[in-house]
C-alpha cells in the first residue's frame, strides 16, 4: 500500500523549493503526494508525476472581514485527515522571528497539532529560525 503524505511547502515557484519537491518525488515515486496549495500553475509544473496531486486549499473570505480555509474546516469536522499517512512541512524560512511570528508559528501548528493528535508523524525539512 503507498503512504499518503500531506505536503505544506512554499509554493510560491521559487526554484529551491521547486526543486526540493522535484527530488522528492524523484526519489520517492511510490508515494502518493498531496500538495496543499491553491496555486494552479502547480497542476503545470508536476503534470509529469502520476504520484502528486494538487489540491486547492481553498479560502472564503465573507466581506473582508471574515476568512475561512475549507480544506481544514472540512477536515477537522469530517474527514480527520485520515487519508494521509504523514505530514512534511518544507520551508526555508518558516521560524523567522519577523513582524507577526507569534501569530504565523500558532498557524503554522495547527497541521502538525492535529496530526500528532491523531498519531501519525508529522516532518519539518529545510527550516532555520531566528533573525540570523
Amino acid at each position: 500500500m503507498k503512504k499518503k503524505i500531506l505536503v505544506n511547502a512554499y509554493f510560491s515557484q521559487n526554484l529551491g523549493d521547486d526543486l526540493f519537491l522535484k527530488v522528492l518525488f524523484d526519489r520517492y515515486p511510490n508515494v502518493d503526494w498531496y500538495l496543499l496549495t491553491s496555486n494552479t500553475k502547480y497542476n503545470g509544473i508536476f503534470k509529469k508525476y502520476k504520484n502528486v496531486s494538487i489540491l486547492k486549499s481553498m479560502s472564503v473570505n465573507f466581506f473582508g472581514i471574515r476568512k475561512i480555509d475549507a480544506f481544514h474546516k472540512i477536515n477537522k469536522l469530517l474527514l480527520k485527515y485520515k487519508k494521509y499517512d504523514a505530514l512534511l512541512n518544507i520551508g526555508g524560512s518558516i521560524f523567522m522571528e519577523g513582524i507577526g511570528w507569534e501569530e504565523a508559528l500558532i498557524k503554522r501548528r495547527v497541521l502538525p497539532d492535529e496530526f500528532n493528535r491523531l498519531k501519525k508523524k508529522s516532518f519539518i525539512i529545510g527550516a532555520n529560525f531566528g533573525p540570523f
